[in-house]
């Protein structure tokens, strides 16, 4: 598809790979936080608007405490509800979730400490629970957290995360969380060597981008990596449409109309 640019594969696609993570400063400074939080055996809160890589932060993160030792329970299960992610985590531990739903929180801690491992519970997208769901999730954090943590918590979700958790059934939980961050977006420069990242990924042996481009790309993108990747995938095949060798300002405004970005 892309060969008048001499690309081996397709660029800014999806890729679980950890070598496709582009490690931008927030990503690190996230994970770097994230694993004091383990350390810490404490409760960990991620937040960052749609797009801003914080799936991608958090799966980075799990790798590198991994390295260290620590086994990582993971659940996005949170538009079922607390039970559906309670029984993911069970699942995840190799337990056998209960029967009724009132033991799932209570039988877990005890599964998680009877394991006698270096845990971290990371629970994505908790903005989608309901108030009664999260209220659920406290209980995980009503035993043995003021004296000796069966595993380090790590929640995730949108900005309006400190709000939610702020309502009064759930203030007990927010002032145990040790640390918090909230991820921002690519800078200028950053947007520039994430491009090159992905395009070197993809076989890139000359420039593919111009100048003038690339700043318009981060324009029209606001440092956002998932608009970022579709704004430039889809100049480069408006690049490829047009017969052109390089992406210049013409095919990333076209995207952008494509996309019904403004900048």
């Amino acid at each position: 598809m892309f060969e008048s640019l001499e690309l081996d594969k397709i660029p800014f696609l999806p890729d679980p790979s950890p070598d496709s993570i582009f490690p931008s400063e927030q990503l690190m400074e996230a994970g770097r936080r994230m694993i004091v939080a383990a350390k810490a055996t404490a409760i960990g809160l991620v937040e960052a608007e749609t797009g801003f890589g914080k799936t991608t932060t958090l799966r980075y993160t799990a790798g590198k405490l991994e390295e260290q030792g620590y086994r990582v329970l993971y659940s996005n299960e949170s538009t079922g509800g607390a039970c559906n992610v309670l029984r993911s985590l069970h699942y995840a531990l190799g337990s056998k979730p209960p029967h009724f739903k009132a033991d799932l929180s209570q039988k877990f801690v005890e599964a998680c400490a009877a394991t006698n491992e270096r845990l971290v519970v990371v629970i994505d997208e908790i903005q989608l629970m309901s108030e009664d769901g999260l209220q659920q999730l406290r209980l995980l954090t009503n035993r043995d957290f003021d004296t000796r943590p069966p595993f380090a918590l790590i929640l995730a979700g949108c900005p309006d995360l400190h709000d939610i958790l702020g309502r009064s059934r759930l203030a007990s939980l927010k002032k145990r969380i040790l640390m918090s961050y909230h991820l921002q977006g690519l800078t200028e420069d950053e947007a520039k060597l994430y491009l090159e990242h992905h395009l070197n990924r993809a076989g890139a042996r000359r420039k593919i981008f111009e100048a003038p481009a690339i700043r318009e790309l981060f324009g029209y993108s606001r440092g956002n990596p998932r608009m970022l990747n579709q704004l430039a995938l889809t100049a480069m095949i408006a690049a490829v449409a047009d017969g052109k060798a390089t992406v210049g300002l013409d095919q990333v405004r076209q995207a952008a109309r494509e996309l019904e970005v403004r900048p």
